[in-house]
């Protein structure tokens, strides 16, 4: 179900925007209410934990909830023309997510700051060029400080960018090992087939928290040549659509490439995609596919 709920979006905004029934400008007037789906995700996974656990809300916890606000960076994508306003989306989404205290979630909405800036610093005119640099140089200094602010207030927030520095990932550095030597143990069938879904849970007791390990683990060889597939053919589309798409759709179909290229390395990237981000990548599959067949490249 969980794969379901993450990849089927994709196939209804992939037919919306065939259609022609969403675009560019559909895309920025919703944006207020993906903002609002992933602040209300995020606030109520918080309060949940808090009352499951009998926490007070001054205590301090991991929110896992901040993938779902690091989903909305390839939104964000829609308003390349204002940068005003996409640094300030950019800003304060990133903001919350240093509050989620998820490490995997700030490392790579790190990386998608540093890619919307290389990417707005060749795509604008010269005399834009220097209003990218200091926005840039502005949000790197603010949000330095407020790295610093929380590392001095928060202790978990200084504990995990600690263990972060000193490579430790929350006890992945021993699971990786340990998952990967079971699999290659379990005997010629199970390398080739796997031992079947949620093989890793039935007989290890935890996902691998890695679609990579997850996959070869779950449906051996067999399942891990298409996720391998896909991933490959994932960039190469990225690839093609800097020839022909518009710079909104590069982008965008960029930052949903990095996020959850990065989460499969760490984290489940297949089934936990989230539908804000999903709908913007169907629509780039559709808006690609759409100028192939028409003949109207950029």
């Amino acid at each position: 179900y969980s794969y379901l709920e993450s990849i089927l979006p994709i196939y209804a905004f992939y037919y919306f925007g065939r259609k022609g029934w969403i675009d560019d400008k559909w895309f920025r007037r919703v944006a207020v209410l993906f903002v609002l789906y992933a602040a209300y995700t995020f606030y109520t996974r918080q309060n949940m934990f808090l009352n499951s656990l009998g926490m007070d809300e001054d205590m301090e916890f991991t929110n896992n909830a901040g993938y779902g606000l690091l989903a909305l960076f390839p939104l964000f994508a829609f308003f390349r023309k204002k940068p005003i306003l996409l640094y300030g989306l950019m800003i304060v989404d990133l903001f919350a997510i240093m509050y989620s205290q998820k490490r995997g979630a700030i490392l790579l909405g790190i990386l998608c700051v540093g890619y919307i800036y290389l990417f707005l610093s060749k795509d604008t005119k010269s005399i834009r060029k220097l209003f990218v640099l200091i926005a840039f140089v502005v949000i790197s200094v603010v949000a330095t400080r407020y790295i610093q602010n929380l590392m001095e207030t928060s202790a978990r927030f200084n504990s995990r960018m600690v263990e972060l520095a000193n490579a430790e990932a929350s006890g992945r550095e021993v699971m990786y090992p340990r998952y990967f030597w079971f699999y290659i143990s379990s005997g010629f069938f199970n390398l080739i087939f796997g031992h079947g879904a949620d093989g890793t849970c039935h007989y290890l007791g935890l996902m691998a928290h890695n679609d990579w390990l997850e996959f070869l683990i779950n449906m051996g060889i067999v399942g891990f040549v298409p996720l391998l597939l896909y991933w490959i053919s994932l960039f190469k589309f990225w690839k093609k659509c800097r020839r022909v798409c518009s710079p909104e759709i590069v982008l965008a179909t960029g930052m949903f490439v990095i996020i959850y290229f990065g989460k499969s390395m760490f984290s489940m990237s297949i089934m936990g995609m989230s539908v804000i981000a999903t709908a913007v990548f169907g629509y780039c599959l559709a808006t690609y596919d759409n100028i192939v067949r028409t003949g109207n490249h950029l």
